[in-house]
């Protein structure tokens, strides 16, 4: 059974609290000490926070961080909203960063997003093509990834204490970590989780990029799945054979039987 999670006007856990920055800050000292943190109460979006540092000059490794967000963006212009001290919003900025392709920093987005949330509880989360993280075929999380003037800006976000009543579309099923663990969520705890994962998974990136995609593969369940992708105004349907390490999928189409590696697009299946 599922957490049933009662709401206040804000749509938030009732009996969530703010962030205590005193001791998220101890945790991110102790597992990455050159990361900075900026912590935003409530802000339109931490991209944008993080985007604002860079034309402003600003060197480094910075991990913004807020309780609200009230304006933040996904893939596609879709927009993301973060009830009030209930999920996990951030966005992690690293300064002359090397450039890489679209494909491959979303892999990495993933990768640490779905292994941050798996580890503190334990909690079966995989990856859905491209950068969304799921449990049980519902979304708990995705991405947004941006180079800007040299710096790397990756936005993760995840409903963490949220009653999925509120999160669910009937286009998307959606959950929380709460309502599957059954009890509310640390949310420091999974913060520093997910800004450590996402660390190492950068660091694959740009050190080790076939551990990065081994670990891709490995937290996907849709190899062998029958999946329908939407790119450029059409459909196309088959099984998944595999991804490749620019970030494509890989499918044999149903109707002709042909490889297609499609870079990007919307997937939909009934099982991820």
């Amino acid at each position: 059974m599922g957490l049933q999670i009662e709401t206040n006007h804000n749509n938030a856990v009732r009996l969530a609290k703010p962030l205590d920055i005193g001791r998220l800050e101890g945790l991110l000292n102790f597992d990455l000490p050159n990361c900075t943190l900026e912590y935003r109460k409530i802000t339109k979006s931490t991209n944008d926070d993080a985007k604002q540092a860079v034309e402003q000059g600003v060197k480094g490794t910075y991990l913004f961080v807020a309780d609200q967000q009230t304006d933040g963006k996904g893939r596609r212009g879709r927009k993301w909203q973060t009830p009030a001290n209930s999920s996990l919003a951030l966005s992690l900025m690293i300064t002359q960063a090397k450039r890489f392709d679209a494909g491959i920093l979303a892999q990495a987005a993933a990768v640490g997003l779905t292994k941050g949330l798996r580890q503190p509880y334990s909690v079966d989360v995989h990856i859905k093509w491209p950068n969304d993280a799921v449990i049980k075929g519902k979304k708990v999380g995705g991405a947004l990834v941006e180079q800007v003037n040299g710096a790397l800006i990756i936005g993760l976000g995840a409903n963490l204490n949220v009653a999925p009543k509120i999160i669910n579309r009937s286009s998307y099923p959606a959950t929380s970590l709460a309502s599957e663990i059954g009890k509310p969520v640390d949310r420091e705890l999974v913060i520093c989780s997910v800004a450590s994962s996402l660390i190492d998974a950068i660091s694959d990136m740009n050190h080790n990029p076939d551990h990065l995609f081994d670990n891709y593969v490995n937290l996907s369940r849709l190899i062998g799945k029958r999946v329908t992708v939407e790119t450029n105004h059409e459909l196309k349907q088959g099984i998944v054979k595999t991804f490749a390490s620019n970030g494509s999928i890989v499918i044999i189409e149903q109707r002709t039987k042909r490889t297609l590696e499609i870079v990007s697009g919307t997937l939909k299946t009934d099982s991820a």
